[in-house]
């Protein structure tokens, strides 16, 4: 080793360095990370697998930090050493040349060729200036001295410099929009499903991604209802001289004629037209009379469309809004009903035929026997006395009786009705014919026919009496009575049916004795 005393201050430092070394590995690395790898774990904030992942790490940045002692006192010869020294030579480099003193004392020394340059970059640039180049949906139109001079088309285009000429470059075919009622900072972005029929408000409107403007947004209907509106007017330029001229703002005042538009054609529409089926109607409206209005004041502006973006009413009666509103539908839901129950019930009574007939308003042609076309509203007729005779109009088959024009229960309650007359009046035609034949034959034979009434009553009389039938060995003997009709309860019973002529008629016995023989 040579000089024993030579190494020793080296081997000292080295010594040192390396105990601090070990005191950095146990206290920061070994104790200091495994403590806060614990606490993330206690907190929550670490798995188990990203705890024994951070475990990990801090062991190999203990071999990190006991691996800087292999440059200890040779950092000047590793790969990095040197690439730090060189960075501090150009640091130091940069610094003395962009000195302020030493750039001051350059720029004084120079001074007349600097001006020169300068003077000379200036002018080229102003001559550059003249050079337009518009790109194919770009339009110019240039001012010499502020005097019209030129409209200019796409492509490259050399005027004179400014301030001699100017050039005012537009987008031509770019659809631009103006916003009635609020501000955004970009436009709005309309989903996919929106369309303009009609719709159903339920929001509750709370919260919106817009800038709101009340005095824009707040407007009258014609039922002298408030309601919060916002809407956004979409334009191009068609003539680009007199949108550049004939307006200081021309989109500022393209929103004051929508606004003046939208309120005007809002005061002659009703607060349900606006929300429900009215609404594409009231956005051509709007855009006619804007359309108008911008002919009028020549703004060089051509309106593509009028899109009612929101309307509901303030934000103040929002709640009682939406009650009225369930109130109307809950109405609406039970007219429908009602008036489903009712066309059901008619319906079923007289028939579609029948319905038809009664909601015709041609009824002679009806009558003439022209088939009924028109189906009419079940409950737009009046029944009166010629519209029923043309409803009971019936024709008849043999025994069958058919309506032309009613059917269901109404037809089937008369058609039973009907058929139950018809029974009656034949049954009672039956009877009289029976009678009336009864009657001749008792003129010619008047006892034996007597005898065989009295004999069928008394058949159909005890017929459906109850019949009891008794032992003689436990009642006893039991005698027959015969007497005569007439005698039993004084003759009332018969008496009933028959005079006292033909009583006698009848039964001989009644007559006197002289009579008999």
């Amino acid at each position: 080793m040579g000089d024993p005393l030579k190494p020793l201050p080296g081997l000292l430092r080295l010594a040192r360095q390396l105990v601090r070394n070990i005191r950095q590995s146990i206290f920061i690395f070994a104790f200091g990370m495994n403590f806060l790898g614990m606490l993330l774990c206690a907190w929550g904030f670490l798995s188990p697998v990203a705890a024994a992942i951070f475990h990990e790490f801090s062991s190999l940045a203990v071999m990190l930090n006991a691996m800087r002692l292999l440059w200890f006192e040779r950092w000047d010869q590793t790969g990095l050493g040197r690439a730090s020294a060189k960075c501090s030579l150009a640091a130091e480099w940069l610094t003395g040349t962009l000195s302020p003193t030493r750039l001051v004392f350059g720029l004084l020394n120079n001074w007349s060729l600097l001006v020169r340059l300068g003077v000379s970059a200036a002018g080229l640039y102003w001559l550059t200036t003249g050079l337009i180049l518009l790109s194919a949906d770009e339009r110019a139109v240039v001012t010499r001295f502020g005097r019209f001079e030129e409209e200019l088309s796409a492509g490259l285009h050399w005027r004179w410099p400014i301030p001699l000429e100017r050039v005012y470059r537009k987008k031509f075919d770019q659809i631009r929009s103006v916003q009635i009622g609020f501000r955004s900072s970009g436009p709005v972005e309309l989903p996919e499903e929106f369309n303009t029929g009609p719709i159903e408000w339920t929001s509750e409107h709370s919260d919106s991604p817009f800038e709101l403007v009340p005095p824009e947004s707040l407007i009258m209907t014609g039922d002298e209802v408030p309601v919060e509106l916002t809407a956004e007017v979409h334009y191009r330029i068609s003539d680009l001289r007199q949108f550049v001229f004939r307006a200081v703002e021309p989109e500022e005042t393209l929103r004051a004629i929508a606004e003046s538009s939208i309120r005007l054609v809002a005061a002659r529409s009703s607060l349900d037209g606006l929300l429900t089926d009215q609404r594409s109607d009231i956005e051509a409206g709007c855009r006619s009379q804007i359309g108008k209005s911008v002919q009028e004041y020549r703004l060089g502006i051509e309106v593509t469309d009028v899109l009612l973006l929101d309307i509901h009413p303030p934000r103040e009666v929002v709640p009682a809004y939406r009650d009225v509103a369930d109130a109307l539908e809950e109405r609406e839901k039970s007219i429908n009903q009602a008036r489903a129950y009712y066309a059901s019930k008619l319906l079923s009574a007289a028939g579609e035929v029948g319905i038809r007939l009664l909601s015709s308003n041609s009824l002679s042609k009806l009558q003439a026997g022209h088939k009924p076309l028109p189906a009419g509203n079940v409950a737009d007729w009046t029944l009166d006395d010629a519209r029923w005779q043309a409803l009971t109009r019936a024709v008849q088959n043999g025994d069958q009786t058919r309506f032309l024009y009613l059917s269901g229960e109404a037809a089937a309650t008369l058609l039973a009705a009907h058929e139950e007359s018809t029974k009656t009046v034949r049954q009672a035609q039956g009877a009289a014919a029976r009678f009336q034949h009864l009657l001749k034959a008792y003129r010619q034979h008047p006892r034996l026919t007597g005898t065989q009434l009295y004999w069928d009553m008394i058949k159909a009389t005890l017929s459906s009496r109850p019949l009891m039938i008794f032992d003689p060995k436990v009642t006893g003997r039991k005698h027959l009575l015969l007497i005569d009709p007439f005698t039993l309860g004084n003759g009332t019973l018969l008496q009933q049916g028959f005079s006292t002529d033909d009583s006698e008629s009848l039964f001989p016995s009644r007559r006197n004795p002289e009579e008999r023989h």
